[in-house]
């Protein structure tokens, strides 16, 4: 099972898998989060809302897949932000979901997918990168297309 970051979402879809290009990948996406496979959460809908476009419009039809945090996932994002201080950026927009995916992954005992790579020169006074995080915290995490890949197998 997996735990889906915005960046999946917004590089995917305005980027690198563009739905008219890639219509397969978001069907592949979408069956991961119908059957079960693939999560998010609420703070992830919330960033993608913050543009109204059509990967707007796609995941408000699947809004039931990004729950709101449980206190499961707010007693994971206590741990997340105790190792991690800085994480919520200065302006509290740019990575405001990225402590909840860790969180949920952590809760669910899943791995991140995220186009996010890891920082080999953090400072602490930023909030670091997704890779970072689960690395220190032990959560496994990959890159869409190993995402993609995994869950492409159980198509066949």
């Amino acid at each position: 099972m997996y735990t889906l970051d915005s960046s999946l979402f917004i590089n995917g879809w305005r980027k690198v898998y563009k739905p008219t290009v890639f219509p397969g990948v978001w069907s592949a996406i979408d069956h991961a989060l119908s059957e079960g496979w693939a999560v998010s959460c609420y703070e992830v809908l919330e960033e993608l809302r913050a543009k109204d476009d059509e990967i707007t419009a796609w995941v408000n039809q699947r809004a039931a897949f990004f729950p709101q945090p449980n206190e499961g996932c707010l007693m994971q994002l206590r741990e997340v932000m105790a190792h991690f201080p800085s994480y919520i950026h200065q302006d509290g927009a740019k990575n405001r979901a990225d402590p909840f995916v860790v969180a949920t992954a952590l809760m669910t005992r899943t791995a991140v997918v995220t186009f996010e790579t890891p920082q080999p020169n953090w400072n602490s006074n930023k909030p670091p990168k997704i890779p970072l995080v689960c690395e220190q915290l032990k959560v496994p995490w990959l890159a869409p297309q190993d995402f993609l890949e995994a869950i492409g197998q159980k198509f066949k």
